[in-house]
């Protein structure tokens, strides 16, 4: 989450939203076409794997389910190798199963276990890495599922909304200083929770998802956030224009929420820069990437939606995250080695070799997706015949 804002991990910014066509524009798509290169196993490195295995079984199961509901009719090409679309699924389902083998071979206490799944995974896949005008490594990043305190009914200084997305579209027309400031949307049904700061809106907003908290009957309540759609305006972050107008020095969200905070008198002119609305659905699971994929933390990617359109393909990433043992350390880094799934997207995600990392809530989480900028290696695998 940073291509405009360095240190503003924010890179999905629901534009997951603007990013998202219809059913009908995806049916026009008919191949998936990823430029790469297919590497010889003996190229590969390490196939160690730091994440933990029922992560990795739940974001798999949530994979199946997603293919599942579609058609896989349609064809993959990668590196100019043309693939039935399927070849995705049975990729998922072949990997499930060495996933397995290995944890059973693990909870036998053998030794070969990772030997095994490393001989099995080069024997059995196809492996490819996106290549980039001649770069080889990849750009990653991180996004998260912040959580905020709200209210159910409008009430004292809770009084800013989140609704669901309306199905009227005269509704659909009202900027986000018409909702926020002049209640457009009031009193139709609409009404999920109420917030105390715009501000934080805002930030839900870009995330597309995350988490509310709420005090009901004396006792804490949490809800999952997804992303439901927008009201089609134009977004852009508030900060560039702060700093430019020079109300701010930098555009750190801690600039932003101190100028806004002591200067109410300036909410409508700030955010009547970036009219589009984004509205909500309370979900069971963490929020909803593509094709309605509840996201895993530490094993759910976001991809640019415009190569990448189909979701579902594995890779393995090889890279640097920032180390959560040593966040007092500026800088301090641990390397991570680990299987991701493509199960989302986002309006910063551009290119081929460019990925954003969900970590899932909380505040380990919030540290990863603030700090996560770094280079490393990005390899997709698909099952052979």
């Amino acid at each position: 989450m940073r291509p405009f804002l360095k240190r503003w991990n924010f890179s999905r910014i629901c534009l997951m939203s603007c990013l998202m066509v219809s059913i009908n524009a995806e049916i026009a798509v008919r191949d998936l076409i990823i430029p790469a290169v297919e590497l010889a196993p003996t190229k590969l490195g390490r196939l160690m794997d730091d994440g933990g295995f029922d992560t990795m079984m739940t974001a798999l199961r949530r994979q199946e389910a997603a293919f599942n509901r579609r058609n896989l009719n349609d064809q993959l090409i990668i590196a100019g190798q043309s693939y039935p679309m399927s070849v995705l699924k049975d990729t998922l389902t072949s990997f499930r199963q060495l996933w397995l083998d290995r944890k059973s071979c693990i909870d036998q206490g053998l030794g070969h276990c990772q030997t095994d799944f490393e001989k099995r995974m080069k024997e059995d896949y196809r492996w490819y890495r996106p290549l980039v005008k001649g770069r080889s490594d990849a750009h990653f990043t991180g996004y998260y599922s912040p959580t905020f305190y709200a209210k159910q009914k409008s009430r004292g200084d809770f009084r800013y909304g989140l609704y669901r997305k309306p199905k009227n579209q005269g509704d659909l027309a009202y900027s986000r200083n018409d909702i926020l400031f002049n209640g457009s949307l009031e009193g139709k049904g609409l009404e999920l929770f109420y917030m105390n700061d715009p501000y934080e809106l805002f930030l839900l907003h870009v995330e597309g998802g995350g988490v509310v908290e709420t005090m009901e009957n004396g006792k804490k309540k949490s809800y999952f956030l997804s992303y439901e759609g927008t009201n089609g305006q134009s977004f852009s972050f508030i900060g560039p224009y702060m700093r430019d107008q020079g109300y701010i020095p930098n555009v750190s969200v801690k600039e932003q929420r101190k100028y806004l905070k002591n200067n109410p008198d300036k909410w409508e002119e700030i955010y009547g820069q970036t009219p589009s609305y984004v509205f909500m659905k309370i979900t069971k699971t963490e929020p909803l990437g593509m094709e309605n994929i509840p996201l895993t933390s530490g094993r759910s990617m976001a991809q640019d939606r415009k190569i990448y359109w189909r979701k579902g393909i594995m890779g393995f990433i090889n890279t640097k995250i920032p180390d959560f043992s040593r966040r007092s350390t500026v800088g301090a880094k641990t390397p991570m080695s680990r299987f991701f799934i493509d199960q989302d997207t986002g309006g910063a995600i551009k290119g081929e070799a460019r990925a954003d990392l969900y970590w899932g809530y909380g505040t380990k989480a919030k540290f990863l997706a603030e700090n996560l900028d770094d280079y490393g290696d990005l390899v997709f695998f698909i099952k052979k015949n």
